[in-house]
């Protein structure tokens, strides 16, 4: 397939979040996230004619429904959905298996949801995850309404996308480093470095039954892995894309800064390494993404000092 027979694609992403009871960083974190999908959606449109929409799933009533209402603006909020998940207070700082179970169910609500729409490709994002715009055009090229079709970004050795996690203490990103998105054993025979995954209409609608009572689950690394083996599924490989995962300094994280920090030293990169391809989109979009987490909390700053003064 190609572009020019994609035209007019339609493609859904489902996000759930939980906002931790306003929690500061949390919010702020998910606003940047929800302003680069409203970029997304006026870039696929005017390029490829495609068609972004978004289906977001909160937790927390009148102060999800009115977070979304509030920051995802303009044209782009034409395009969203919201919907109420109730997940009873549960969060990762508590009982892990209770929390786990009511993330499963979450993300097959969320995907449900989605696909009631009836996209060619449903994919599910987490909310403190930046996915780079090329992933969405690869996505719109390699759409094919004949095979069965699983997406995610895949990691540094299937082509050459790279994995950023990025600490964001004290109103800026104080400390982040880059990995191949590759894990250890026994997980090391993934081929998808997380941040987003999901499926096409025909993937979707030819084992309904059994992703939604079995294969989605809270573990993206477990969906990739049972979804790939159903039969002629097509696993599809990005190229030169990277997402930054955005960790807060709060307990709303299910892994921790420290624990990914310590768990990827032998699967480091180095910017100085970078091939030239790989530094011309890294200091483009990825650059621009970072200066302007720092522009957007300057500009939030002095708005509240000027509410404050007033």
């Amino acid at each position: 397939m190609g572009v020019g027979e994609n035209t007019g694609i339609h493609i859904d992403v489902c996000v759930p979040f939980y906002l931790y009871e306003s929690c500061p960083q949390r919010m702020y974190i998910t606003k940047i996230i929800f302003r680069h999908y409203m970029k997304v959606i006026r870039h696929c449109k005017t390029k490829y004619g495609a068609k972004i929409t978004m289906t977001f799933v909160g937790s927390e009533k009148d102060i999800s429904k009115n977070f979304v209402r509030d920051n995802f603006e303009g044209e782009p909020y034409t395009h969203c959905t919201y919907h109420e998940f109730d997940q009873k207070n549960s969060e990762p700082a508590g009982d892990k298996p209770t929390f786990y179970n009511m993330l499963t169910e979450k993300f097959r609500f969320s995907y449900k949801k989605s696909m009631e729409k009836q996209p060619h490709i449903s994919l599910l994002a987490g909310s403190n995850d930046y996915i780079s715009l090329n992933f969405f055009e690869q996505l719109i090229d390699e759409y094919d309404p004949n095979k069965k079709q699983l997406f995610g970004v895949s990691n540094f050795y299937k082509g050459k996308n790279l994995s950023c996690v990025e600490k964001y203490v004290d109103n800026k990103v104080s400390k982040s480093f880059w990995y191949t998105g590759k894990f250890s054993p026994p997980r090391d025979i993934l081929h998808y470095a997380a941040g987003i995954i999901g499926f096409n209409n025909v993937l979707y609608k030819t084992h309904y039954d059994i992703l939604h009572n079995s294969l989605i689950s809270f573990d993206e690394a477990a969906m990739e892995l049972h979804v790939r083996a159903l039969p002629d599924v097509h696993q599809f490989f990005s190229k030169n894309v990277f997402f930054v995962n955005i960790k807060s300094s709060n307990r709303s994280e299910i892994t921790q800064w420290d624990d990914m920090f310590q768990h990827t030293v032998s699967e480091r990169l180095h910017p100085e390494t970078f091939d030239n391809e790989t530094k011309e989109y890294f200091k483009t979009e990825y650059t621009d993404f970072v200066s302007r987490i720092q522009e957007e909390d300057a500009d939030d700053k002095d708005a509240n000092d000027k509410d404050n003064v007033e």
